[in-house]
């Protein structure tokens, strides 16, 4: 957690990335072949579904 923005990455064996909301309803997918990299702002928490 921290006051400036960061960006993260994610690799594994997936290939599309969906940002769901707090009850897990989609709220934007992309593919994503093998890794995803994510802006995050200040103190963001983003829940991400991997496929």
């Amino acid at each position: 957690m921290m006051n400036d923005s960061a960006s993260v990455r994610v690799t594994g064996t997936f290939s599309e990335a969906t940002t769901v909301d707090l009850l897990g309803r989609p709220i934007s997918g992309t593919p994503a072949p093998d890794e995803l990299e994510l802006a995050l702002g200040p103190w963001e928490i983003r829940t991400v579904v991997l496929r």
